[in-house]
């Protein structure tokens, strides 16, 4: 077709490979503690999420291959319900993990480059929330 610059492909057996973006295991864990003080609450609460490798592609090369990742999330609420009063802080990526969540290949037309997606850097932060 259109003089041989189109081709018909390359035939690729994919039987029995894993499907992309799945993880044979994934695990989520999540746990909290309350402690009261009166009329004031205090609530510490851990997340945490893992996923065992997977492949971005059908192909399921080497080069396909997502390694495992983790991920800890932690909060802190203090909270006074007669008042209305909640104060918190929070820390998501508490470790810092810098992990391949996933990622693509262009198609040649844009130089097969790839675009890959990271897990979002350690962030933390407070807030103060009143009720009326």
């Amino acid at each position: 077709a259109f003089g041989g610059l189109v081709s018909e492909g390359v035939p690729v057996n994919i039987g029995g490979n894993d499907l992309p973006n799945a993880p044979e295991w994934t695990v989520s864990l999540g746990a909290q503690y309350t402690m009261d003080f009166g009329n004031w609450s205090a609530t510490l609460r851990g997340d945490y999420y893992r996923q065992s490798e997977t492949f971005a592609r059908i192909y399921n090369s080497p080069t396909d291959r997502i390694d495992s990742w983790e991920n800890v999330n932690l909060t802190l609420t203090v909270s006074n319900p007669d008042m209305g009063v909640e104060i918190g802080a929070f820390v998501k990526n508490a470790t810092d993990e810098e992990a391949i969540t996933d990622f693509y290949l262009t198609d040649d037309s844009s130089g097969m480059f790839r675009n890959v997606f990271y897990t979002e850097p350690r962030t933390y932060g407070v807030w103060i929330q009143k009720r009326f």
